[in-house]
């Protein structure tokens, strides 16, 4: 038993950290937070749970629970006996790109098994997730939770940049110029005493439209636009010195009345957010949500020339008013502070360049910066706040450069480039300096003596230098049959096909179309044993035309795949995973395949991105030019042997007991992970096996 339990608990989620780069850069020396950790506690590498993904291990890592149990088995899992176009798509909760999204899929409400949080409230201990995966919606009634990062960057939370209005040359956050112009005001009503004729501009409180004074708007193509007027007055003789900004030409219900130098209260409005559609890997998985959302902004009047002419004013962010803060009064807290240090500063905020291009998704619409400095603010804010026993956060970061730049890396890439190998290197690195300085932050405003602190990845991540598209297999086998939709996409013909796969893009799970279980069903029950095993002959026998070699490591039956930690009706009748090097190619065949994406010998070279390095096709430890599916695990505090590095890696499944064990939290109800006993401190007089 550890001489002391910690009194508080802090786990720091580092999505996509890689084991052999966290060593790397550690023996560099730019992790100094990281190191300090390191030198004080237990470094170890994670073995995830398959499949190595985000959803399956944030999740399995939370509760102690097997994905069988727990039920979160990949980012997109189809319940048996179910319609085969239901998929729960876990992707709408983990990246969420504005609040209040209308979704079933939230991945605590599919969870099955007890997560740590939910056990620690029942003693008593106070709860703070920030940006935890499963964190939300709030699954517990005393906790403080935050979706997304705050309302530093976060979409989530933040609808918009601020935005700047002007006649001059003033320029926005984003380096677009919004420009108004000034007119006489007319057909107005309830006009305010001026000692000089009134004057009048309008513009977009949004910021995408530019508007043209003389034309009138169309509101079915800006229909997320929202037009404010501004009506100018001069109230003395010293010129003009007022502003009025209404909805509509009717003074007497302006919104906002401001001299320069002036800030209006909150204002509320209703807006559309202008997502659109994001393409991901050939995927469409955002469209333009429909459901109007309450946000809140200021307005500021920063100059107003005595003439009339000049004008600049300032709208701050827009920020959602719900939707992303339990209790709902955290997030008007967290904007109110957030406006109120950035005055202090003097400040405004610039975008990070170190962002995903090709891999958004991934990096959840912020540059690992801004991720970094939101989840700061927040969680320090919150810490110092309000009473609190354990903190959960997350960073979505390197899981994003994973993706963009591994195959920089891997001299068996097709792109591979001997000169570009440092500029990705460099990119990594400067990654990794943004975590441990984020690292620090945390530790240095949360932790004391008395506080555990764990510092891990979900998975880590290995380059890729071909995919295989298996539909071309199956179908060429004769088990899988398409039909061409109104778009002339390819989509499964339930009617003939007796296999199933490709439902979600990134779950390796086939089905047999069985009769009586499935309501397409045409596989006799007779049949089902003889189809799996067709299944399975049919990825063993698929050849790498160059090299001859077959790209899947494992094929397995769902009654065999217990030793994996797979079981229950959310998994597929075989499950498979590829060979180092091959991935799968992103297709869906419920939406739809392009038939010019389905090569004729079903592999294609990995030349451009998106996804160069991937982590879900493997096996957990699977390694592959120099990198890793396994995660990392840093642990630090009371009752933790200092200075240790493990010789082989923790489980995902095992960290809940871990931390449970040392902090005095009860077991959740369905943890089912072990305490490896190397990895706490000896007991004085005993030695450590």
């Amino acid at each position: 038993m550890p001489k002391e339990k910690a009194k508080k608990l802090i786990i720091i989620g580092v999505d996509g950290a890689i084991p052999e780069f966290v060593r790397k850069f550690l023996d560099e020396g730019i992790l100094p937070n990281i190191s300090k950790l390191v030198k004080n506690g237990v470094f170890s590498e994670l073995l995830p749970a398959a499949y190595a993904d985000t959803p399956t291990n944030w999740t399995t890592i939370a509760t102690g629970a097997w994905p069988g149990t727990h039920g979160i088995n990949s980012f997109g899992f189809h319940i048996e006996g179910e319609p085969f176009d239901k998929v729960y798509n876990m992707a709408n909760n983990l990246f969420p790109i504005t609040a209040n999204v209308n979704t079933e899929h939230f991945m605590n409400r599919l969870c099955k098994a007890e997560y740590i949080w939910q056990a620690a409230e029942k003693i008593g201990k106070r709860v703070i997730l920030v940006n935890w995966p499963g964190g939300w919606p709030a699954n517990i009634k005393h906790g403080l939770i935050v979706d997304g990062t705050g309302p530093h960057s976060s979409p989530v939370c933040r609808m918009s940049n601020e935005e700047r209005f002007s006649t001059g040359p003033q320029r926005d956050l984003r380096r677009q110029t919004n420009t108004i112009a000034i007119h006489e005001a007319r057909a107005w009503k309830n006009l305010p005493y001026s000692t000089r004729p009134l004057l009048e501009t309008r513009f977009d409180l949004t910021g995408q439209v530019q508007v043209t004074y003389e034309e009138e708007y169309d509101a079915q193509k800006h229909n997320s636009s929202l037009f404010y007027w501004i009506l100018i007055a001069a109230t003395d003789d010293t010129g003009y010195n007022k502003i009025l900004v209404c909805k509509d030409k009717d003074a007497a219900k302006a919104i906002a009345t401001l001299g320069v130098g002036e800030e209006s209260k909150w204002i509320q409005e209703e807006f559309s957010p202008t997502i659109g559609e994001r393409i991901y890997a050939n995927m469409v998985v955002r469209q333009q949500f429909k459901a109007r959302i309450v946000g809140k902004f200021k307005l500021s009047l920063l100059k107003l020339s005595s003439q009339g002419k000049d004008i600049v004013l300032e709208r701050t962010g827009i920020f959602a008013s719900e939707g992303w803060a339990y209790p709902s009064e955290i997030a008007h807290e967290l904007t109110d502070e957030l406006l109120k240090r950035r005055k202090r500063k003097s400040s405004r905020r610039h975008v990070d360049k170190l962002i995903s291009e090709k891999s958004p998704l991934c990096q959840v619409y912020e540059s690992v910066k801004d991720m970094a400095e939101g989840l700061s603010f927040t969680c320090k804010y919150l810490t110092q706040k309000y009473p609190w026993d354990i903190l959960f956060t997350q960073i979505h970061a390197p899981d994003g450069l994973n993706h963009d730049e591994l195959n920089h890396l891997c001299p068996e890439s097709p792109t591979y480039d001997p000169e570009k190998v440092e500029a990705a290197w460099q990119k990594f690195r400067d990654t990794y300096r943004i975590i441990d300085s984020f690292v620090g932050d945390i530790v240095r405003s949360c932790a004391d003596e008395n506080s555990l602190v764990v510092v891990l990845s979900d998975h880590g991540g290995i380059p890729t230098k071909k995919r295989v598209a298996l539909e071309v297999f199956f179908r060429r086998n004769g088990v899988l049959q398409f039909k061409q939709n109104e778009r002339g996409r390819l989509v499964i013909d339930l009617s003939k096909s007796r296999v199933v796969l490709g439902i979600n893009y990134v779950t390796h799970n086939i089905w047999v179309n069985l009769k009586g279980r499935d309501p397409s069903g045409i596989v006799e029950p007779e049949q089902y044993e003889a189809v799996k095993s067709r299944i399975i002959d049919t990825l063993y026998r698929i050849r790498d035309p160059e090299t001859g070699e077959c790209p899947i490591s494992l094929a397995v039956r769902k009654e065999h795949a217990k030793e994996l930690g797979h079981w229950g009706d959310r998994m597929g009748d075989v499950l498979y995973f590829f060979k180092e090097g091959y991935s799968n190619k992103f297709t869906d065949t419920i939406t739809g395949i392009d038939p010019k994406d389905l090569p004729e010998d079903g592999f294609e070279l990995v030349l451009e991105g998106p996804e160069f390095g991937r982590h879900h096709s493997f096996l957990p430890n699977t390694t592959y030019c120099g990198c890793s599916i396994k995660g990392s695990f840093i642990m630090s505090g009371p009752g933790v042997r200092k200075g240790y590095k493990k010789p082989f890696p923790i489980g995902a499944v095992d960290v809940t007991p871990i931390v449970c064990y040392l902090s005095s939290i009860p077991y959740p109800g369905q943890c089912e992970g072990m305490i490896p006993g190397d990895v706490l401190e000896p007991v004085s007089g005993e030695g450590t096996k």
